[in-house]
């Protein structure tokens, strides 16, 4: 088994549904590899988020 990271990855969702967040951040902080630092419910929302602060990725639908 891969040892996780040093540091986690931190990790920013965006999706219109808030059951799909949910359910990714629940899925995704079982493993210490990376830590969900926000949500956005809209592009616009990520944008403004973005502009606070930073992630080494983003979940995103492509469809809201």
């Amino acid at each position: 088994m891969k040892s996780p990271p040093d540091k986690p990855y931190r990790l920013m969702i965006a999706d219109d549904h808030d059951v799909l967040r949910l359910g990714l951040r629940n899925l995704i902080s079982r493993d210490p590899g990376f830590t969900v630092v926000d949500e956005a419910a809209s592009g616009q929302e990520l944008l403004d988020k973005l502009e606070k602060q930073t992630c080494d990725l983003i979940i995103l639908d492509l469809s809201m």
